[in-house]
């Protein structure tokens, strides 16, 4: 089973929606689009929620993984780490693989964390700056 799990943005709506619907960014919109498409299943990692479903309601809210200092940083990761555990529990079969999304702050600890489960990790668009990454999303149709 293949999982992708896409950053959360900075911008977002002024009222309560879904997960899904929530962040405004072209880059969110464009990986949501292709993990959607993509993977068996996706999620979206949010600094405030950790884990999210998509069709999840959460109301708008101001927090980065930026602001946050390199323990709650890690701590997010184990929290996160933790959450797709109890959803794909390490002995399942077939064994998940995860396919991240997101920049570097979100993944600095939970790509250790994930492999160290024994759950293969990828990273499909790493090293590459936002705009390659748009173009990388656009040549593939999102």
């Amino acid at each position: 089973m293949k999982i992708g799990l896409v950053a959360c943005s900075k911008t977002k709506r002024d009222h309560a929606a879904l997960a899904s619907e929530m962040y405004t960014s072209t880059l969110f919109h464009k990986a949501s689009a292709y993990t959607a498409g993509i993977y068996d299943r996706w999620y979206i990692l949010s600094a405030k929620h950790h884990l999210l479903e998509p069709g999840q309601m959460i109301a708008p809210y101001d927090l980065s993984l930026k602001e946050l200092d390199i323990a709650r940083r890690e701590e997010w990761a184990i929290e996160v780490c933790g959450q797709l555990r109890k959803l794909y529990p390490p002995t399942r079969e077939p064994r998940p693989e995860f396919y991240l999304h997101a920049g570097a702050n979100y993944r600095e600890f939970l790509v250790d964390c994930l492999r160290s489960n024994g759950y293969p990790t990828d990273v499909p668009l790493a090293g590459l700056g936002i705009g390659k990454q748009l173009q990388w999303y656009t040549a593939r149709g999102y």
